[in-house]
């Protein structure tokens, strides 16, 4: 069952549309009408509750109302302060928080079987967010992800500067390229702590070699003026300023 879950193929769990839109409740409603299939209660999840449209949160409410007596919902939010206050009044709030590294850690390698090694690298580069870890394990698309990032970072700092440029079209047309500039920003963190001799704290600890090369080649002052500007970057992404611009600027004030 708990694989099934994992996996998005149990008829006894139904994942609602996100953003939340006002037909998806109607569907999770009708689903939630129907009587369990195998165990004893249907669960919906209505994940990032904190996005919904106001129409779609008054329509939630009506379901949290009255909801069928073996029905279960989940909402997760990561603003708890977005969520109409009686959504909240009528749930019990759950705080969720990460796990520490030696938790994650004992977690892959008790339940997953994953080697010491692995496991360590997984706790740390997951921050304690043992679901990111475990998909890692089982798909590897998140980690190619990362390492693609992660080579482009390494190429565009080796580069000239009209060369750095170069990179730039290629980059605007990504669509994670916000989950692409948060890498960068932990590994310009941990070429700063390799910096200062806290090599404890490093995440990437499976590119270790390369983020103490960076670290003989930028002060900690220049990794902090790098995180400064991907913080620039993404502040400006975020206020809709363009992309390709806002790119410019980021490949001229990372450190050479």
């Amino acid at each position: 069952m708990c694989r099934l879950v994992r996996q998005g193929a149990c008829p006894e769990v139904h994942y609602a549309e996100t953003p939340l839109r006002v037909d998806s409740v109607r569907e999770m409603t009708r689903v939630l009408s129907l009587a369990p299939a195998e165990g004893r209660c249907r669960v919906a999840l209505v994940a990032d509750v904190d996005s919904a449209s106001i129409a779609a949160a008054n329509a939630l409410l009506k379901t949290l109302e009255e909801p069928p007596v073996h029905a279960v919902l989940v909402l997760t939010a990561s603003d708890l302060g977005a969520v109409l206050s009686t959504i909240r009044s009528r749930c019990r709030v759950l705080p969720i928080r990460p796990l520490s590294i030696d938790e994650t850690m004992h977690a892959l390698e008790s339940g997953w079987g994953v080697a010491a090694d692995r496991a360590l690298v997984l706790a740390r580069l997951s921050m304690g967010r043992l679901g990111w870890a475990v998909s890692s394990l089982e798909e590897g698309a998140a980690l190619g992800a990362r390492g693609a990032w992660l080579d482009r970072l390494v190429a565009i700092v080796g580069a000239s500067r009209s060369g750095r440029l170069g990179f730039v079209d290629e980059l605007a047309k990504e669509d994670d390229l916000r989950y692409g500039l948060s890498l960068w920003t932990g590994w310009w963190r941990d070429v700063m702590l390799a910096g200062s001799g806290v090599e404890d704290g490093v995440v990437n600890l499976d590119r270790l070699d390369e983020v103490l090369d960076f670290a003989r080649r930028f002060s900690p002052a220049q990794a902090a003026s790098a995180l400064r500007a991907l913080d620039r970057a993404v502040s400006r992404l975020d206020a809709h300023v363009n992309a390709p611009l806002t790119l410019d600027v980021l490949m001229l004030d990372l450190p050479s």
